[in-house]
């Protein structure tokens, strides 16, 4: 039998999976992991159709897109891989003003804070990171998302090289929007731009042949 041709296309996202209080967990090729918190998106105009439980817990993916099932098609609602990991880093106005409630409220009672849109620009959006065993990181975000990113598969880059270093790569910290190792110069990712969405979408060369040998010997099988 024929093997296939190579450059086959390998899904961004393997699988999603609705969960409790308007969440979506999705596991992509990569090995990484989102659970993308819509909460704050809901009451958008263009996520309104969300709203409805049974519509997000439709979701289906043909594996670099999510699909729900609405059946208006002037509500129609879709998201792109990288879209959701934007949806995920991104801070809503009404979490802003949240957070600042929040701030107003442990000020001293008579104190006042006076709105300043720089600052709102500067919330922190990663809230903590955690090194995980086999070169993964936890990152919690300040929208409530959490990613799971999958270093194992990127450290043969020369880019990435230095933090096969386990101790380096567990050094790892953030100021609210880089990832920061111990290194001099300092080594930093910012996950928030181009290159965060590549690490968490873009199949590294290894990992992608090892991806097309496997669904070759499953097609070969049959």
């Amino acid at each position: 039998m024929a093997y296939p041709p190579r450059g086959m296309r390998i899904p961004q996202i393997r699988c999603v999976m609705p969960l409790p209080d308007f969440r979506l967990k999705l596991e992509f090729a990569t090995g990484s992991m989102l659970i993308l918190n819509m909460q704050d998106y809901i009451g958008t105009c263009r996520y309104y159709a969300l709203h409805d439980v049974n519509v997000f817990h439709s979701v289906t993916t043909d594996g670099s897109t999510l699909f729900f099932d609405i059946k208006s098609t002037l509500d129609n609602v879709i998201i792109h891989a990288d879209a959701a990991m934007r949806l995920a880093l991104k801070i809503s106005y009404g979490l802003i003003f949240r957070l600042r409630d929040e701030m107003a409220a442990g000020q001293p009672e008579g104190a006042h804070i006076r709105p300043n849109r720089r600052k709102e620009k500067k919330i922190r959006e990663i809230q903590s990171v955690t090194p995980l065993p086999d070169y993964r990181l936890e990152l919690a975000l300040t929208t409530g998302s959490t990613l799971i990113l999958n270093m194992a598969d990127q450290l043969e880059q020369v880019r990435y090289a230095p933090l096969k270093d386990i101790h380096i790569f567990n050094s790892v910290i953030t100021d609210g929007w880089n990832l920061i190792f111990d290194t001099y110069p300092k080594f930093e990712i910012d996950i928030r731009g181009n290159e965060g969405i590549d690490l968490v979408l873009n199949i590294p060369q290894p990992l992608r042949a090892r991806i097309e040998h496997e669904q070759r010997a499953k097609e070969i099988a049959v």
